[in-house]
């Protein structure tokens, strides 16, 4: 149900569909959602709406949830809890919101997640001790926030299984990503960024220094270009989709216009060409006519 203009989703008819296991709503104007109706949910996905609050009542009994996509919309805030039921889930990504902060608690609950996406967001401090529930956590992305430093050390003693941090277009400084891609020989850990920079200051590509917040077009892409590699196996992406069938249509128009632009062309410029030939056999005919007629 994607990209359908949908406002609000919860009505008597809705919230009887307590079959649901998958829940496509991206590109909608939802501003607030229930799901503790659909028991039975495994795939959530809520991307490009108009989100701007959740807490523990959104998600309640939704034991068996792996999978929850609420990117690109205006959450501010995570309060304490708000994800304390979802015990299965193992992938949520809050892209690309306006989160600005993360308390002790906001991540309560969640032992079994794998992969934590929290870029784009305006977060200027990180606390690593809000993960401590998150003894699952295997990938971090925090690329484009605000964060001046982090505790790497602190970080894998907190999520022990944390084994890729991806922390490009952040205010750190460049000296102390050497540290942190030091640590991979000694802890296993992989620094990454979910886009590389040769051109700017970086570390490996991993943008760094003094950096503004969206500081060129380029990285305003990446609300629609985050690495496929973050997202688990199977899942569908509706907006990946929709993007791949815009570029192809797009590319058949443009073959179309050069098409007619080259026929266009070559119509009009042959005309010249034509009475050049018809004028240079003339020539040719008379010459032959006057040379017959000094042989004759």
């Amino acid at each position: 149900m994607s990209n359908n203009n949908i406002k609000i989703f919860n009505n008597e008819k809705t919230n009887n569909l307590t079959y649901l296991t998958n829940l496509v709503l991206n590109v909608n104007k939802i501003s607030e959602i229930k799901l503790s109706y659909f028991e039975n949910l495994i795939n959530v996905e809520l991307n490009n709406n108009n989100i701007s609050y959740i807490n523990s009542t959104t998600f309640e009994n939704l034991r068996s949830l792996e999978y929850i996509d609420l990117s690109i919309n205006e959450i501010s805030e995570i309060p304490p809890g708000t994800f304390q039921h979802l015990t299965s889930l193992t992938f949520l990504n809050l892209s690309s919101n306006f989160i600005t902060n993360l308390r002790y608690g906001s991540f309560r609950g969640l032992t079994n997640i794998k992969i934590l996406d929290l870029s784009m967001n305006k977060i200027t401090s990180l606390d690593v001790t809000v993960f401590h529930e998150c003894i699952g956590l295997e990938k971090l992305v925090i690329d484009y926030n605000m964060i001046k430093n982090i505790n790497v050390d602190g970080l894998m003693d907190t999520a022990r299984n944390l084994s890729s941090l991806s922390l490009g277009g952040n205010p750190i400084a460049c000296e102390e990503i050497v540290r942190g891609v030091q640590l991979n020989e000694k802890r296993k850990i992989q620094i990454t960024s979910i886009n590389q920079h040769i051109y700017e200051d970086n570390v490996h590509g991993i943008k760094c220094g003094n950096t503004n917040y969206y500081s060129s077009s380029t990285e305003m892409t990446l609300i629609k270009s985050v690495d496929k590699n973050m997202f688990p196996a199977g899942v569908g992406n509706s907006t990946t989709t929709i993007l791949l069938t815009w570029c192809a249509v797009t590319t058949i128009l443009v073959l179309f216009a050069m098409f007619g632009y080259f026929y266009y062309i070559k119509r009009h410029m042959s005309i010249p060409m034509r009475r050049d030939y018809f004028r240079n056999n003339s020539l040719n005919i008379s010459s032959i006519d006057n040379h017959t007629d000094l042989l004759s």
